[in-house]
């Protein structure tokens, strides 16, 4: 193929990325988020693109040793052409000092080929005589609207253009509509006011271990879904079996354990219940994510996939929990604090992050206080709401309700705190209501 027929790109640009990722540790920060392996033309950058990006994302330097060997480890130095194609990269970069400007410019090319892409697939809706014309044409319009929107953002705009959104936001909600950016379950009344999530916000929900943190996590996820708003469940503490078997629970009222792990006992009566209304179940717009790595990756196909569906991109992230990805080290947890403060801006999304602090379950008052994470430098001052969620049923088996769960707001950026609410809490069915049923 000749140079006037190859498609977009710009291979200077991507081998001046990739040397200077591996010659400046702090390179790949002024990136993260501007491009994907998707954006590279050459495959072997594409790879050695995506071992820079899974370092960084577990905290490990990008240099040129770390990335060797993560391609060694994972069977894939020779298919990028060896170490000399590392060293090689090395060598022609003398500095990343305009590493951001490069990634703008390969993004570029990698967005004129994916409207290339667009219009090949066009092409070939209005070649096919087996679909009537309006389907072709809105199946034309939505790829190229999936591209437009994927390339801008709601988070930036000339003051006259945030006025406008303002303003229309104000009269939705003054005709009784909800807000676009407003997050809200069905069934916590009391929870829904005290809190007021919103897209963008960072969230802690923060308890000992009992409290029924991931029960509450599923049983808003399906609340979500269930609107129709697209929700990502990041699980680093169980299997998806178990996550399934919890918002599915939520779902249908069936028993989790009997939807998990004792799923021979399920009876004919429950069988039928979960197929009776299985279209509505398919439908949630939910994704689930059981791996530690590749979180960015999976939430831009979770958005493809929700829009297949109909949806609108991903509202709401569910992270459970948040010592599974830094341990008990203030320095990881704040990392990862900041990351996902920064994903929750540019995606525009709820972020509900579990949180457990160590500490909380050796002493004896297992309310949570703001002081169980002061600890780390700069994650208190990341989240938007602290949640405290206490138990006392768990810990005292005299105490009267047992499915009572006090709700405290020990910090909120939006509103007074600390207020508190009570929630009742039936784990088994992962189905959470308001004390006071009546609707405020």
């Amino acid at each position: 193929m000749s140079q006037q027929n190859l498609p977009p790109q710009n291979i200077e640009a991507e081998e001046s990325i990739l040397g200077g990722c591996l010659l400046d540790p702090g390179a790949y920060s002024r990136i993260e988020g501007l491009i994907t392996p998707d954006s590279f033309y050459v495959q072997a950058h594409s790879q050695i693109f995506t071992a820079i990006q899974q370092l960084a994302s577990s905290q490990q330097p990008t240099d040129f040793l770390t990335v060797k060997t993560w391609l060694e480890d994972h069977h894939q130095l020779e298919a990028v052409g060896g170490l000399n194609k590392l060293t090689q990269l090395l060598d022609r970069t003398v500095s990343a000092v305009n590493i951001d400007r490069y990634a703008l410019l390969i993004e570029d090319k990698a967005n004129r080929r994916r409207l290339i892409a667009a219009a090949n697939s066009i092409l070939e809706l209005a070649n096919d005589t087996t679909l009537d014309l309006e389907t072709v044409f809105d199946k034309a319009e939505e790829s190229i609207l999936a591209l437009r929107r994927q390339n801008q953002s709601s988070l930036s705009g000339l003051w006259s253009d945030v006025t406008t959104r303002q303003l229309n936001d104000i009269e939705e909600i003054l005709s009784g509509q909800q807000s676009n950016d407003t997050i809200q379950s069905t069934t916590l009344y009391d929870f829904d006011k005290m809190t007021a999530f919103e897209r963008g916000d960072l969230v802690a929900l923060m308890g000992a271990s009992g409290t029924g943190k991931t029960a509450l996590a599923c049983c808003l996820a399906y609340q979500y879904a269930i609107q129709g708003i697209p929700t990502f469940f990041w699980s680093l503490e169980q299997p998806e079996k178990q996550i399934w078997a919890r918002i599915q629970a939520s779902h249908s009222g069936i028993d989790s354990q009997l939807l998990g792990r004792k799923r021979e006992e399920l009876s004919p009566e429950h069988q039928e219940r979960l197929t009776s209304d299985l279209d509505v179940s398919l439908s949630l717009p939910i994704y689930l994510h059981s791996q530690k790595e590749g979180l960015s990756t999976h939430i831009n196909l979770a958005e493809q996939k929700f829009r297949r569906l109909g949806h609108s991109a991903t509202a709401v992230l569910i992270v459970d929990y948040l010592q599974l990805l830094a341990g008990a080290d203030p320095v990881l947890i704040d990392s990862w604090t900041i990351r996902l403060k920064e994903l929750s801006l540019s995606k525009n999304l709820l972020t509900i992050v579990l949180v457990q602090p160590e500490e909380l379950s050796k002493r004896n008052d297992k309310r949570p206080t703001i002081g169980d994470i002061s600890y780390c430098k700069t994650a208190k001052q990341h989240f938007d709401i602290i949640l405290g969620l206490h138990r006392e049923a768990y810990w005292n088996p005299d105490y009267a309700n047992k499915y009572e769960i006090e709700v405290t707001t020990l910090k909120h950026r939006h509103l007074p705190f600390p207020t508190q609410c009570k929630i009742l809490g039936f784990f088994e069915y992962c189905r959470f209501v308001s004390l006071d049923q009546r609707k405020h």
